[in-house]
């Protein structure tokens, strides 16, 4: 099976692990508002309970957004098109120095859509390693359509990069080499504005056992650039 084959085949897996999230001013508003109001979670299983992860940045944005919006709602997209409201969500924990937000995710199997818990096996999470080929999933706001019946259509984004350096409280991914790639639909695409992906999960695929969650992506500009993860070893198993 070819190489491209075997990724679109893994990309498959890995987004059921991740979904987008936004804001609206209100339930009723527009979809198309969404626009600049987005980034992307991971639903994870710790074995003691499911949460939500995403940027704290982007946890920060809504609580701004919310300040100035009383009847704001944020919400994730499980793949039906039909978001689920995820305002009232507990926050069990939030880092500003690691960039992390973790909330509770208290819902029915029926509600989850396409989309599963990914469960850690292995605590404390490991670091990667330099050199590890790393494959991102993410929601880009450049991949929203914005239906006329109000419903949202996200499309995932797939980066595979290597490791250029691993620390404690960061993780680089540096543009040593012309040989980045990027795909959208298993097609690969030309380097485009990250935006919507902090939070994004980053996946070290193994040739034996599961994925290993490696990391969140906190910061970038472009699927060019510098792009910066947070090590999910940060998560503890009682979801803080």
């Amino acid at each position: 099976m070819a190489i491209a084959s075997m990724n679109d085949i893994i990309e498959n897996i890995l987004v059921r692990f991740c979904a987008p999230i936004g804001w609206l001013p209100s339930l009723d508003a527009p979809a198309y508002q969404l626009k600049c109001k987005t980034g992307t979670c991971v639903l994870i299983d710790t074995g003691k309970v499911r949460v939500f992860v995403t940027c704290e940045h982007v946890w920060t944005q809504w609580e701004k957004y919310k300040s100035n919006h009383p009847a704001a709602e944020l919400l994730v997209d499980l793949g039906k098109g039909t978001p689920f409201i995820l305002s009232n969500a507990k926050l069990l924990g939030r880092d500003t120095k690691c960039d992390l937000a973790v909330l509770k995710a208290e819902i029915d199997p029926q509600q989850l859509g396409s989309k599963e818990f990914f469960r850690i096996e292995e605590w404390p999470i490991p670091l990667p390693n330099v050199g590890d080929y790393l494959m991102i999933i993410g929601f880009p706001g450049r991949g929203r359509i914005a239906l006329e019946n109000g419903i949202t259509i996200w499309k995932p984004t797939r980066l595979g990069y290597p490791v250029s350096s691993v620390r404690p409280n960061n993780i680089t991914l540096a543009p040593e080499k012309k040989d980045r790639k990027s795909y959208e639909d298993g097609n690969e695409i030309d380097h485009f504005d990250i935006g919507g992906m902090s939070g994004s999960p980053a996946f070290l695929v193994r040739k034996i056992g599961k994925p290993l969650l490696a990391g969140f992506l906190y910061e970038g500009k472009t699927s060019a650039d510098f792009i910066f993860l947070m090590p999910a070893h940060h998560l503890q198993p009682n979801g803080t």
